[in-house]
């Protein structure tokens, strides 16, 4: 069987991260038909998935070492960061972060959905103070 070798050669450039069995199955001919075609012509004949470059989802940088494939992060400090979310205090407005999964709790029961976010034990007692103490209570009210 007669394989065009301008073709062979063209899908080894324009997708190097094939092996050559995946090449010979598309042209119907054996591996070892393919790296002598890419052989002669002075092109590499290995997959270098291995070379594929990783980078760190929160700050960019690429990943070095054994096992990049699987990681997602260069550090345990990026990857806190990437799986907070930027909120506001109820109270006073401040933005502060709180882990995804504190504020998503059941979304599929609205009574465990955290219904306010305070940045500190501070503002969580103003706001209690005044929306659910004493003073929220219409006979506490001063009367003027």
């Amino acid at each position: 069987m007669k394989v065009d070798k301008k073709e062979v050669i063209k899908m080894r450039q324009t997708n190097q991260c094939a092996t050559l069995q995946e090449i010979g199955n598309r042209f119907g001919v054996s591996r070892e038909r393919i790296r002598q075609i890419l052989s002669s012509n002075n092109i590499q004949t290995k997959n270098y998935k291995w070379l594929l470059r990783y980078y760190c989802l929160e700050c960019g940088t690429e990943l070095v070492g054994h096992g990049r494939a699987n990681r997602k992060f260069c550090s345990v400090s990026c990857c806190n960061s990437y799986k907070r979310i930027t909120v506001m205090c109820d109270n006073c407005g401040a933005l502060f972060k709180r882990r995804a999964s504190e504020l998503l709790w059941y979304p599929n029961i609205p009574a465990h959905q955290p219904k306010h976010s305070f940045c500190s034990r501070k503002c969580l007692g103003s706001y209690t103070g005044k929306h659910y103490g004493f003073g929220a209570h219409p006979r506490t009210c001063k009367k003027g």
